[in-house]
């Protein structure tokens, strides 16, 4: 005797989602099992796309982007030059990711007569 238990659907966006789809695919029926079958897997794809992309929205949702793009049409312009490296090591390998302006800063750094300079 096998027992086949349900997950509890707590997510409150997987319980929309499939109420969503229940509905709607109680809602077309033609009659025809083939074209039930076609339109219900339109339904289960179009809301799965929905569902992502609204959650791709939500999760990057950001009260300061809000602000800076707000400011950025009124005029106000903040001018900055973003810079990032990182290097990852694991075991006897390492792999260096740098932004080309990170390159170009250090390359002007390492021109620098630092020596010479009264730093």
């Amino acid at each position: 005797l096998i027992f086949r238990i349900r997950p509890q659907m707590d997510d409150p966006m997987l319980s929309l989602t499939e109420t969503v789809k229940t509905t709607f695919q109680h809602t077309f029926r033609t009659g025809n099992v083939i074209w039930d079958t076609v339109i219900n897997s339109l339904i289960i794809m179009c809301v799965g796309y929905a569902t992502t992309w609204i959650g791709f929205i939500v999760s990057n949702f950001s009260l300061g982007g809000i602000k800076s793009q707000l400011l950025f049409r009124l005029g106000f312009r903040k001018q900055y030059i973003s810079i990032s490296g990182m290097i990852t090591r694991t075991g006897d390998k390492h792999w260096p990711t740098f932004s080309p302006r990170f390159k170009a800063v250090l390359y002007h750094i390492k021109k620098l007569k630092l020596g010479d300079s009264k730093i």
